[in-house]
């Protein structure tokens, strides 16, 4: 499906709009977020991230064995920490300052959600142990899909992520109330 929705660039036009407007409707005082580096595979949001926040967190992965990462400063202000690939080719941040998600925006990709806003990753639950360990009640947790991608019907397990957003190229969802924000 994710295929599909970048043959469309209107779709990605739109999507990326909607994460803007977004930011600037609900968040505008908002100075910080934890992010992820997008690959070839997902939206490019981090031209967006780095003219809307002052500081940016981004995943590092510590051990591949035990799949566990956390996040690194990446912006701080207008300065960049330099950036290297991992062994899955994905850019991450000089280990230089961690960053702890307190009360904070988590913006994280996904490849689908279900009707009760547990997101679907890529299988090695890189981010559900994270944020299990790491995470507390008042961070704000969002993802960007296709709207065909957010009421997929998948077995749920004790550790997957719940969103508190979603945002897709024709509506902003928020849990709770099942309505949509815009």
């Amino acid at each position: 499906m994710w295929n599909l929705f970048f043959i469309d660039k209107s779709n990605i036009d739109s999507i990326i709009q909607n994460l803007m407007n977004f930011f600037k409707i609900k968040f505008p005082e908002e100075n910080q977020i934890f992010s992820y580096y997008p690959t070839e595979n997902e939206l490019p949001i981090l031209d967006i991230l780095e003219k809307q926040f002052r500081i940016i967190f981004l995943p590092v992965i510590e051990d591949y064995s035990l799949y566990l990462m956390n996040f690194y400063l990446y912006k701080n202000e207008n300065d960049f920490v330099k950036l290297f690939k991992n062994k899955y080719g994905i850019w991450e941040p000089e280990k230089k300052e961690i960053g702890y998600p307190q009360s904070s925006l988590i913006l994280l990709p996904s490849l689908g959600a279900n009707k009760n806003f547990v997101r679907l990753g890529r299988g090695k639950g890189y981010y559900d142990r994270y944020f299990y360990k790491n995470s507390n009640h008042n961070n704000i947790i969002i993802t960007l899909l296709p709207e065909q991608l957010t009421n997929l019907d998948f077995l749920e397990e004790p550790h997957d992520l719940v969103l508190d957003y979603i945002i897709t190229e024709k509506n902003i969802y928020k849990r709770k109330q099942y309505e949509q924000y815009k």
